[in-house]
This record gives C-alpha cells, sequence and structure tokens, in this order.
C-alpha cells in the first residue's frame, strides 16, 4: 500500500457511484430524479438562457416604462 492513501476500494467504490449520477426529488411529488454528471452541464446551460432571457424581458419593461413616462410630460 503507497503512503498517504487512505481511501479504501470501498470508499473509492462510494465515491465514483456518487460522482457518477446526482439525486434530486420533487419536492411536491415526492419523485426522484437522477442526473448524470454529463447532464449536469445542459442544466446549466439551460438555467443561463432561462436568466438571459429573464433580463431581456425586464430590460424591455423598464425601457417601455421610461417611454411611457417621458410621452406622458
Amino acid at each position: 500500500m503507497a503512503k498517504g492513501n487512505n481511501i479504501t476500494p470501498n470508499k473509492a467504490s462510494r465515491n465514483q457511484n456518487k460522482l457518477e449520477n446526482m439525486g434530486f426529488s420533487n419536492k411536491n411529488t415526492g419523485e426522484n430524479y437522477e442526473i448524470p454528471v454529463e447532464g449536469s452541464l445542459g442544466l446549466l446551460a439551460l438555467g443561463y438562457v432561462g436568466i438571459m432571457k429573464w433580463r431581456a424581458v425586464k430590460r424591455d419593461a423598464m425601457i417601455a416604462e421610461q417611454l411611457k413616462n417621458n410621452l406622458n410630460k
């Protein structure tokens, strides 16, 4: 056994299983979802797209409100 290697085979395999899939559950239905590590990048990208769309709608609403206020003056 190499010096400094304190990970037993069982512990290493448990850690590998944790890395392979991430589990999430729906609080309303209690249904469980397993998301593979590869899919987590897609979820991150989808969240980013959603935030960018939300910001665009918010920006457009602010511009419309400013135009409306300028026309009423």
